[in-house]
C-alpha cells in the first residue's frame, strides 16, 4: 500500500476518516474524465458554497500504487 499526502477541505478530511475506501472512487473520477468533463470542471471557480471558506487541510490517505 502506498500513502499520500493531499489538501482537501475540512468536510472531505472528516468524510475520509469515516469512509476512506471512498479515495478510490475520487481517483477513479478524476482518472476517467473525458474532454467534454474537462470543459465543465474548469469553468467551476470552487467546489465549496458560494461565501463559504473552508479550511483546508493535510490528510494522509492510503491507496494501492496502481491509483
Amino acid at each position: 500500500m502506498h500513502r499520500a499526502r493531499v489538501r482537501v477541505p475540512a468536510s472531505v478530511a472528516q468524510v475520509l476518516k469515516h469512509e476512506p475506501c471512498l479515495i478510490s472512487l475520487a481517483v477513479e473520477g478524476f482518472y476517467d474524465t473525458d474532454v467534454d468533463s474537462m470543459k465543465f470542471a474548469a469553468k467551476m471557480e470552487r467546489f465549496l458554497e458560494k461565501g463559504k471558506e473552508e479550511e483546508l487541510v493535510c490528510v494522509s490517505v492510503k491507496m494501492s500504487r496502481a491509483m
